[in-house]
């Protein structure tokens, strides 16, 4: 009796198991067809030197491809990862398609329970994960799929404020915290893992709003004291190798190239420093006239030093010029161009790729000749607040106060994966598009011989595009009729083999719409499928065997 009743309670967990896959795959089907990123620009300033550069070309005119519209407003600099782009507006963090500008989701990321800004530096992407700080002194490890927490730290009062952007190098998180004059200010290091703390390093009494850059085991960062400091993680903790003495506060966040450390300083110095990296001692200085301090990272690419002057100019440096001092009235041979004066009074931080140089002056995206710094296009922002753009895959990416806009040539489609699951059997259905693929549902599939899915994209003007479908035959049979938001599509093409038909389609894609998709067909999954009689006709004499096994050994 007791072996009767395990029997019958296994057999009911594994029928209640099926309908929880089945309702769980009917309600979550999947799709893998995101934008395969081949240039991505995961961290502030593109990587873990902090260089600013991209090695692509890119796009010649001010055309935007699409625009996204933050709902909480005032967007950060995105990062930029497997198709994903990742925007951090106050307590939100928003993932958008790279190819479409489609919203995938969003999280409202909260510090101890409380309203927490993560909207003050860029996230980081590594491995699958998002790493970003709030202005609570929270780090938040998120899934970098989904938005899922992962962990943060610290579980209990965090020292200070975190306004710098993470950076993940040596299986750690390494940023800076900010708490004044208490005392509180570290430079830290957590698992970028388990979100343990590993160790901090104290910087005396000062903030520290300096991003930390990364080269091998080495950690660079500026301080408010004035200094800027080179650890060495030793696994354990750090230890000090160097740091160098400024005349005011460093809040540019260094840039490493090669055997150098590239930094400006505060209003005092007024200057750029290039200094050996293993020792901190002074290769070049260039210091400008004007007494403002270089507060925007610079950015570093083929031997060239790019910044974006206080003094309203776009200047290119000599990176590997005869070491000494130099200035604005005296520059010799270490400028090798030097831009016209903007008339825009502030001039961020520039992206630099193989042949331009882009950045945000005022309220207008400007884009430079690499080879003069010549204004090529620019671009009208709505409002430009933040540092400036990033470059992926050749394409441009800018915040205003409300929108994230791409400039660029259109993407390839993706292609899109959709498992349809039921009792005794299991599909797959193929959809590539130019839109974001968006609600695969399949649930009306039996009842009604039905299929829906939405394409969605941000494009700032109508397109024609296309789509895919591929169907197997054995779980719904044409003839097939297909739809477009209730009507019919601008041109439809049926190709069928023994097994599949794929089912080809233009429409016109209005800009930041949606389209339903309807496929309907005329025979649908048999109660009982090809599989599952085969399946039958295989187990059946097995069971058989068991049933007279069992009746001679009770007999």
């Amino acid at each position: 009796m007791k072996r009767m009743r395990k029997r019958q309670l296994k057999r009911r967990n594994s029928i209640i198991t099926l309908t929880v896959l089945i309702a769980f795959a009917l309600t979550f089907s999947v799709a893998y067809g995101l934008y395969e990123t081949t240039y991505p620009w995961m961290n502030y300033r593109c990587d873990t030197a902090r260089s600013g550069y991209q090695p692509v070309s890119t796009p010649n005119t001010n055309s935007t491809l699409w625009s996204w519209s933050a709902p909480s407003g005032y967007p950060k600099d995105p990062v930029i990862a497997e198709g994903i782009v990742y925007v951090a507006a106050y307590d939100d963090l928003y993932a958008i398609d790279e190819t479409t500008g489609a919203q995938l989701w969003t999280v409202d990321v909260n510090g101890a329970g409380s309203s927490s800004n993560i909207g003050v530096r860029n996230p980081t992407v590594s491995d699958g994960k998002l790493y970003v700080g709030d202005v609570e002194g929270y780090l938040w490890c998120l899934n970098a799929t989904n938005g899922q927490e992962i962990w943060h730290w610290p579980t209990a009062i965090p020292p200070g404020d975190i306004n710098t952007s993470p950076v993940v190098a040596n299986g750690r998180v390494y940023f800076g915290t900010d708490d004044g004059a208490s005392g509180n200010n570290y430079l830290v290091a957590v698992n970028a893992t388990t979100g343990e703390r590993e160790w901090w390093y104290t910087a005396p009494d000062n903030s520290i709003f300096s991003s930390p850059a990364v080269d091998g085991t080495w950690i660079f960062f500026g301080c408010d004291d004035g200094k800027v400091y080179a650890l060495n993680d030793t696994g354990n903790f750090a230890t000090l190798k160097w740091s160098r003495t400024t005349q005011g506060r460093v809040r540019s966040t260094p840039c490493v190239y090669e055997d150098k450390l590239f930094f400006g300083s505060s209003n005092t110095d007024h200057s750029v420093f290039a200094v050996n990296k293993t020792t901190g001692e002074s290769i070049w200085n260039f210091t400008l006239t004007s007494y403002l301090e270089i507060a925007y990272s610079l950015a570093v690419a083929n031997d060239i030093v790019y910044f974006a002057s206080p003094s309203r100019y776009v200047y290119a440096l000599n990176a590997s010029i005869t070491p000494g001092s130099y200035s604005e009235t005296s520059s010799g041979e270490i400028v090798l161009w030097r831009s016209l004066q903007f008339t825009e009074s502030t001039l961020r931080s520039p992206a630099v790729t193989n042949d331009k140089v882009f950045l945000t002056a005022g309220n207008f995206l400007y884009t430079l000749d690499i080879n003069n710094g010549l204004k090529l296009w620019s671009y009208d922002l709505n409002y430009a607040y933040d540092e400036g753009p990033v470059v992926a895959d050749g394409r441009i990416f800018v915040t205003d106060s409300t929108e994230l806009h791409c400039f660029g040539d259109f993407y390839p489609p993706n292609t899109y994966h959709y498992p349809v699951v039921g009792t005794g059997y299991e599909f797959v259905v193929e959809i590539v598009a130019n839109a974001t693929c968006k609600d695969f549902d399949y649930s009306n599939l039996e009842s009604e011989m039905r299929l829906t899915y939405s394409l969605d994209a941000n494009w700032n003007t109508n397109h024609v595009l296309m789509s895919n479908i591929t169907i197997p035959h054995d779980m719904l049979g044409g003839p097939y009729i297909l739809t477009v938001d209730g009507g019919g599509p601008a041109s439809i093409e049926f190709n069928s083999n023994a097994t599949h038909t794929v089912i080809h389609f233009t429409y016109l894609h209005e800009s930041h719409d949606s389209h339903v998709i309807e496929i309907s067909g005329t025979t649908v999954i048999p109660e009982f499928s090809l599989y599952t009689i085969l399946l039958l006709l295989v187990l059946a004499p097995l069971a058989t065997a068991v049933l007279l096994r069992r009746k001679v050994l009770n007999n």
